[in-house]
């Protein structure tokens, strides 16, 4: 009876001792979850820590809304208002040939028949709004019998003119006037009058070639002495 008695007690003492690290052990486990998930933060802590941010009206998504920076024209100018470095303004549209008025600048003219001469034709805004020029206008020499002569282009940049009302913008017609002493072979070209017609345009105007000497035919040469220059600001004077 003692030696069972024994037995029972060292049993009883065993599982007190099982018990006890066992119990060790969860506690153990639940600590080391709570490490683990310490890497997710609570909902309150990412709330407190964009409580200083503050979302724009109007913003159904709860992004930022931020301006669109200016958009960059062609001309290389900045959209929008206009930014006074004489490049056109976005309200300006394209010179129409109804809106301009045409005349010849101060000074036009060959002085001497053995060398070149130039010829400034004014453009006039005669229009309410800005309206701009870029490139070469396209211009035809009418003789008396009605030929045409397309005149070539200088090799020359042409750059955007804004003509305001009432302002003017101009081109250089260069030409060779006739020589009968010094023709080489050549003939004249009687010219009667000049067809305009502005860059960009399809109509065109006609100005009387008046007081001109007569024009060295070169209408089938590659690099004839009469030729058409980009408009430019101002009437050239």
């Amino acid at each position: 009876m003692i030696i069972q008695v024994r037995h029972l007690r060292i049993a009883a003492t065993v599982g007190m001792a099982l018990a006890a690290g066992a119990a060790l052990t969860a506690c153990g486990s639940d600590s080391g979850n709570d490490a683990a998930g310490s890497s997710t933060a609570p909902t309150s802590a990412v709330a407190s820590a964009d409580a200083g941010a503050t979302t724009p009206t109007g913003a159904a998504d709860g992004t930022t809304s931020t301006p669109a920076p200016p958009t960059k024209a062609a001309d290389g100018g900045t959209g929008g208002a206009g930014n006074g470095t004489g490049d056109a303004p976005a309200s300006s549209t394209r010179c129409q040939t109804s809106n301009l008025g045409f005349s010849f600048g101060p000074g036009s003219g060959a002085q001497s028949v053995d060398s070149q001469g130039g010829i400034d034709v004014v453009l006039t805004n005669k229009g309410s709004g800005t309206c701009a020029l870029q490139g070469f206008p396209g211009v035809d020499i009418v003789s008396t019998s009605g030929s045409h002569w397309s005149l070539s282009r200088q090799a020359k940049t042409a750059g955007k003119v804004t003509v305001k009302p009432g302002a003017d913008a101009s081109f250089e017609i260069t030409y060779l006037p006739f020589d009968a002493g010094n023709s080489g072979g050549s003939v004249a070209f009687h010219a009667a009058s000049l067809l305009v017609t502005p860059p960009g345009e399809t109509h065109s105007a006609t100005l009387k070639w008046d007081g001109f000497a007569d024009v060295m035919d070169q209408s089938g040469a590659t690099h004839p002495g009469t030729y058409v220059a980009p408009v430019v600001a101002g009437d050239g004077s």
